[in-house]
């Protein structure tokens, strides 16, 4: 399997996992808390595959060559910190995973509002990260499809 194929797969299994945990009212908050908690591993995981890539961009982010290169590196940037920021406020709103760890967790509207406009950016720049790549996406999944024929 190529690495670009494998990296492929994972952003897709990616996506359907995001929506997945997106779902509080299908699935309830304790499962919505354990599963986010268990999707750390997943963007750890996301982000070590990708740190060549990350890295590269960063030294070059002044000298890239187009816009497109840019916007792709802040959009990526840009989701990188809302994850980060809706996995802490997540936790820190806890209601079923931490109590059930022996963890008391005091309400807050505050943690609260930021964990909803977090986890509703990350699904907008999860949405324009696909869009931006959408070319690869396509060019990916049609040469798997001609290997597969």
């Amino acid at each position: 399997m190529s690495r670009n194929l494998a990296i492929f797969i994972f952003d897709a299994a990616m996506l359907v996992t995001l929506c997945v945990a997106e779902s509080v009212r299908i699935a309830g908050i304790a499962f919505h808390e354990w599963f986010g908690i268990s999707l750390v591993a997943v963007f750890l995981t996301h982000l070590l595959l990708s740190w060549n890539w990350v890295a590269a961009q960063t030294k070059q982010i002044v000298r890239l060559p187009t816009g497109w290169d840019r916007i792709n590196y802040l959009l990526n940037f840009g989701l990188f910190v809302v994850t980060v920021l809706t996995i802490f406020t997540g936790v820190a709103i806890s209601e079923a995973a931490l109590p059930a760890m022996g963890f008391a967790v005091v309400p807050n509207n505050f943690w609260h509002g930021l964990h909803n406009l977090a986890s509703t950016l990350m699904l907008v720049i999860a949405g324009l990260h696909i869009a931006l790549n959408w070319d690869w996406i396509l060019k990916t999944m049609r040469q798997r499809v001609r290997k597969a024929l």
